[in-house]
């Protein structure tokens, strides 16, 4: 016979007492936890009467309000993330390099209004030169976590001086994340004060700015030519066109005599037949203007001399004769010697040659005692670019005054 205190089993009735309590409970839990993550929101069930809530209900809400969390959290990290001055951050497609978007430490990294940032331009031109392909390769990698270092282009106008400034500052950019379709890589680097803080210059630089480049930067010099000469003739070709105000066509008639039909003899014999003059001046305000006049000569043909360039550093585009379907225009910079760099200089320069609002080629102009080096970094497309490098060796041979004739003119 069982014992008198064991449990008598539950009626019909006491079960479904006993679920319905359960299920309360469920509810009384969904709703403490809503209220506290959405307080202010007016469409859940906890303004029904408690008999009319059912758990149904509070599920849907539950799961709206876990997406809705979600989205705000993802929007908040976005926001941060774009917001940040300590670190820099560039959305860059795959395909070609270019930037989508950068957050506001990559704007103080580099001002400059056209190329704010870099968004809508290619993260491979304002790379060094010499670090382009590996950027490249480990864009094309996308391996998150992996690290590259490279030297990026900062542009600041300095109000001070009126001047634009620019200056290669070396960046360790980190792949921090990679998207799922393969198209876009998210980099990002640790952006110290100095980095986001704008370039400057001082009364001192200015004075041995132009002391250095009147004792080195004036007078006449020789192209000695250097690689892709071939490649950069007809990349310049495509983008701008060769007005012949000085009379070489039967200069460029022999030279291709000489050159017995060979294009790349004839791009070297042209390029070494290019003969410069060189002077820095002033404007009215004090700033520096770089100055250039072209002659082109062979033996004992010789043209004349043509006033080729006359280019201040404020930022303001030069236009540049052009194609009709291709508006060109370039910006001349001071540019700043980097940290630490071996052999500092004391007048230096970039070229950035704009088509249209995009940049396509920055040429990198240092000046030394006997020569000056010439680096050209053009973009081809599709995130690939070819570097040229050439030297101007100071001639011995004296040039007329060319400063006079060219004021004259």
């Amino acid at each position: 016979m069982a014992s008198s205190s064991a449990k008598q089993p539950l009626s019909g009735m006491e079960r479904k007492q006993k679920q319905r309590d359960l299920e309360e409970a469920r509810k009384e839990r969904l709703m403490q936890l809503l209220q506290v993550l959405m307080p202010g929101d007016t469409v859940l069930k906890s303004a029904r009467k408690r008999r009319l809530i059912c758990t149904n209900g509070l599920l849907q809400d539950a799961a709206r309000c876990v997406k809705y969390l979600k989205h705000t959290a993802l929007s908040d990290y976005r926001g941060g993330m774009m917001r940040s001055r300590a670190c820099g951050t560039i959305l860059l497609r795959r395909q070609d390099l270019h930037v989508v978007e950068s957050n506001l430490g990559m704007e103080l990294f580099s001002p400059f209004a056209p190329f704010k940032g870099y968004c809508g331009q290619s993260l491979r031109i304002v790379t060094h030169a010499a670090d382009g392909e590996e950027l490249a390769a480990a864009v094309k990698r996308a391996q998150v976590g992996q690290v590259v270092t490279v030297r990026l282009v900062r542009m600041c106008f300095e109000e001070s001086s009126g001047c634009l400034l620019s200056k290669y500052v070396r960046k360790e950019l980190k792949v921090s994340h990679a998207s799922p379709d393969g198209k876009t890589v998210l980099l990002t680097c640790v952006l110290t004060a100095s980095d986001t803080a704008p370039l400057t210059t001082s009364p001192e630089f200015f004075e041995e700015f132009f002391k250095f480049a009147e004792e080195h930067c004036r007078g006449p010099c020789k192209v000695v030519c250097g690689s892709n000469v071939l490649e950069s003739l007809d990349w310049m070709q495509e983008r701008m066109v060769v007005v012949d105000p000085i009379g070489t066509d039967s200069l460029v008639q022999t030279l291709w005599s000489l050159s017995q039909g060979y294009a790349s003899i004839m791009a070297q014999v042209m390029v070494e037949a290019i003969r410069m003059y060189m002077w820095v001046g002033k404007d009215r305000a004090g700033r520096p203007v770089f100055q250039t006049a072209t002659c082109m000569q062979h033996g004992t043909l010789k043209t004349k001399w043509h006033h080729f360039l006359c280019a201040g550093c404020s930022g303001e585009p030069i236009a540049v004769p052009s194609p009709p379907n291709k508006r060109t225009s370039c910006i001349h910079t001071l540019l700043l010697p980097e940290d630490g760099g071996f052999n500092p200089w004391k007048v230096a320069r970039t070229i950035m040659l704009v088509g249209g609002t995009q940049l396509e080629g920055l040429f990198t102009c240092v000046h030394r005692e006997q020569h000056s080096e010439v680096g050209h970094h053009l973009l081809r497309g599709g995130g690939t670019a070819f570097v040229r490098e050439s030297f101007y060796r100071r001639d011995e041979e004296p040039a007329a005054d060319v400063e006079k004739t060219m004021d004259a003119n």
